[in-house]
């Protein structure tokens, strides 16, 4: 039987492959955000791919959390450039607590699937709040006396226990902004300053 055609020269495959990919890491970050320990197979079917496919792409389960982890963290990146530029620093850390906590709420079900993958690509993120703490500091809206580096970790601390609370059910995932804001805000204000 004589070989079939070569296959087309050009990107065409290359485009097809991560379009797939991408589908694939939509769907897991979909189907983890509604069940944690959705099957491989259920996700190939969410993607509209075969299992082959999504195996092709991904060799187990923790590559494909890891890259729908990825998926999320760029998420909560977007949040926070969309918010960081306006406004005093202690604003901005109002509105990035509250569409953060939007993002990560839509995908609680995801960190929790591995809150060692969360923690490993929470640095760029808390670089970003740091920066953001270190311009609050220089604009006398946050607290000079602990280094800034300290108030990221604490930033980051609250945060996690949030995510923790949520998690075993003690909070609501739509009453974390404002319990996040009250905290951080009260915790950050320079000494006689609240609100």
């Amino acid at each position: 039987m004589p070989a079939g055609p070569p296959a087309p020269a050009g990107r065409q495959p290359r485009v097809g492959a991560e379009r797939n990919r991408r589908a694939i890491v939509e769907a897991a970050a979909r189907c983890l955000h509604d069940r944690a320990d959705v099957s491989m197979s259920a996700i190939a079917r969410a993607a509209d791919v075969s299992r082959v496919t999504l195996h092709t792409h991904f060799t187990g389960r923790e590559a494909l959390v890891a890259a729908a982890l990825d998926h999320a963290a760029q998420a909560a990146r977007q949040a926070f450039d969309d918010v960081s530029q306006v406004g005093r620093a202690d604003e901005v850390l109002t509105a990035l607590i509250r569409s953060s906590w939007m993002t990560l709420g839509r995908y609680r079900y995801l960190i929790s699937a591995t809150v060692r993958g969360q923690r490993e690509r929470h640095g760029t993120g808390l670089d970003r709040v740091t920066r953001l703490i270190a311009r609050g500091q220089a604009e006398g809206v946050f607290r000079t006396d602990l280094p800034t580096h300290w108030l990221s970790t604490v930033f980051s601390s609250i945060v996690d226990a949030a995510a923790r609370e949520v998690e075993v059910g003690r909070l609501a995932v739509n009453d974390v902004p404002a319990i996040l804001d009250s905290t951080l805000r009260a915790m950050f204000a320079p000494s006689g300053i609240t609100g």
